[in-house]
């Protein structure tokens, strides 16, 4: 029986995955993550990189500071690295 994508108070899953397998994904290559670099790398508004990067701290996935950059979580780095997985399937 296929699993059902948990649905987050955030919204969407499937965007909330998104960013965070960008963001795991930045980290990996670049050793960090910026609004700039997510925003470039899915092709949207640093406004509203920001923004869904503020929600995702408040949920805590991720620790960001303003003009520092940011970094996951435990909790986020394993929502990253299974939605990687489910991709990889």
């Amino acid at each position: 029986m296929p699993q059902k994508k948990q649905r987050s108070a955030l919204g969407s899953s499937a965007t909330v995955e998104d960013y965070l397998e960008r963001i795991l994904e930045l980290i990996n290559v670049k050793g960090y993550a910026r609004v700039v670099d997510i925003a470039a790398a899915l092709k949207i508004s640093q406004a509203s990189v920001t923004n869904m990067v503020q929600r995702l701290d408040g949920e805590g996935l991720l620790k960001y500071e303003k003009y520092r950059g940011l970094v996951l979580t435990t909790a986020g780095e394993t929502l990253a690295m299974s939605a990687c997985e489910t991709v990889t399937r």
